[in-house]
Formats: structure tokens, sequence, C-alpha cells
């Protein structure tokens, strides 16, 4: 099996309950790196980075990270408080020029091509190193759309109440948990600069509801620059209302993998950090230290198709 700096790769599905330490080491998702990041980012972009890959597993890199349905820590519930509808965004993001601004939009719209209002091509990461929460949102939208759906509330005064569930002791079961917030998007030259849709109305009405949900995400945690970096499984369980686990994948099978998958359990996928950034490898077709999602298990050719969570340039 291929190896990166000697870290072992893990798979996250639905499970039990975690245990130990994370093999996967620190959490992916570091800052994004810019469009003009270099040769190696302009070589991803004519060998798929941004498009599907197949991938034999053995071939997927060491300190790889599979999620599917870990028990959420309690102590989060702590974390949330009532306060401003709109999140801070942080003095680390203030290079990225973003202020709040209004958006003209509407949660879920149909994108040209789309079958369903909900889709993982809806999701697309901006400027935040939050490619966990991207990866898990498209894997739930390919799997539960629905759950996305009843995620979101427009209230009658123009607000959102986006409901995330959260794990309560010492029964262990989930709970929602309703996080206001207000319309209002970091905007950078009148787009949003964070969470990105390719879906447009007719009336140019943007698509909402990933930016919704990363804002809300930011809200419960404390700040935009509080969900930079971060770990799929939590949150998947907080989006599914259900346990997620990480495997290795010399711990799991692709049966093992088909079977979650087929089940219904959205799967995600991180890669461990090298210690040199966003390095490309398996010929520039994956990238260190970032989280895709599974699309599909294919039993009889022995692999595993990933995307990333959008294709914005850039994002990874």
């Amino acid at each position: 099996m291929a190896r990166i700096e000697g870290h072992d790769p893990v798979f996250r599905g639905f499970a039990e309950e975690r245990r130990g330490a994370d093999p996967a080491g620190p959490p992916p998702a570091s800052r994004p790196a810019p469009a003009a990041a270099g040769d190696e980012l302009e070589r991803s972009r004519s060998t798929g980075l941004f498009g599907p890959a197949a991938i034999n597993p053995e071939m997927i890199p060491a300190g790889a990270t599979f999620r599917a349905a870990g028990l959420l820590d309690a102590a989060d519930q702590a974390k949330h408080r009532p306060g401003a509808l709109n999140p801070p965004i942080g003095d680390t993001l203030v290079d990225t020029g973003a202020q709040y601004g209004p958006v003209v939009g509407q949660p879920f719209i149909a994108g040209f091509g789309d079958t369903s209002d909900i889709e993982p091509n809806d999701v697309s990461q901006g400027a935040l190193g939050d490619c966990y929460l991207m990866a898990a949102l498209a894997a739930v939208a390919q799997q539960d759309p629905e759950r996305l759906r009843r995620m979101i509330q427009k209230n009658p005064d123009g607000t959102y109440t986006v409901t995330f569930s959260m794990r309560q002791p010492p029964s262990g079961e989930y709970a929602p948990l309703p996080i206001l917030v207000g319309p209002d998007l970091p905007l950078v030259a009148g787009r949003p600069v964070f969470a990105q849709t390719l879906d447009f109305g007719f009336n140019g009405d943007v698509e909402l509801w990933v930016a919704l949900v990363e804002k809300a995400y930011a809200k419960l945690k404390g700040g935009y620059e509080l969900i930079e970096g971060g770990w799929g499984e939590d949150a998947l369980e907080r989006i599914a209302g259900r346990n997620f686990d990480k495997v290795s994948p010399s711990s799991t099978s692709l049966e093992a993998l088909a079977r979650a998958h087929a089940s219904g359990s959205p799967i995600t996928c991180s890669t461990p950090s090298d210690g040199h950034g966003k390095r490309l490898f398996q010929e520039g077709r994956l990238v260190a230290d970032h989280e895709y999602w599974v699309e599909s298990i294919d039993l009889a050719a022995g692999t595993v198709t990933l995307r990333t969570p959008g294709a914005t340039i850039g994002a990874r």
C-alpha cells in the first residue's frame, strides 16, 4: 500500500462508537490554497483533481480517512449560546475582504441539468478550510437529501433556523439543536466568499442551503475562523443525527464499504497531512490534507470513486 510519511489510512462510516485517538492524526482541511498556488494546482486541474477519481483501495494513500455513519462530545452543547445572527468572520480571514451583505436567493434551486433541487454538485468549497464540512454535506446530499431539506426553515422575519443534532447523555440519543441565523452572508464583490453555489434561479436568485448550513455551523462553533480544519465524522453526526466512525482500509473491506453505501450511509474520505502543505499525489488525482466524499463503489472494478466538494479553483 502506498504511504505518506508513515501514516495509516482511515475510513469513516456507520458504526457503533469511536474508540481511542484518531488514527488519521491532526484534522484535515487547513486553509485553502489560493488559485495561483503554482504548478501543482495547475497540474491537478488537468489530471482530474476536481473530477471523479476511481481508485483501487490499495492505491489510496496511507493516512487517508473514509467517513460514514463516534460519539459527539456533549461539551459541544455548552458552546451553543444565543447571540448575534451573524457569527464573527474572524481576524485570520480578514485578507479575504469578506463583509456581511444581503444575498437574493432561496434555500433550494434545481440548477441546469439537476434532477432535484438538492444535489451533491450544489456544494462547492470557497475561501475557507472546511472541506470536511463541505464533503459531509455533499455525501448527505447524495444519500439523504430530504434530511437537508428538513434542516433548513425560513422564518417569517426573513431569518433561517438550521437544525443540527446533538447527542444527549446519558441515553446517547440525538436531540434537535436549532441555530438561528440571519440571511446575510460574507461577501466579496457581492458574491458569497465561503461556501459557493453553482445553481441559480431563472430570476437570478442564488441557491443558499450550503452557505446557510455553513453559517449555522460557524455560529455553533463560535465563528467562521473556528471551523477551519475539522473532522468529517463530527460534521456528519451534526447533520445526520447518528453515530459515525472511522476505520482504515486495512481494517475494513471494499465489500463493507459497499454495504454501508448501499444502505444509505454518507461516506467521506480524508487524506493525511504530509507535513508539506497541499502536495499532490496519486498522479495528481488527490491532494494531502483534504476531505473527499464517496460517490460510488465498484466491486467488479475494485475501485472507490471520490469527489472533491465542488470544483472551485483554489479550494483544496
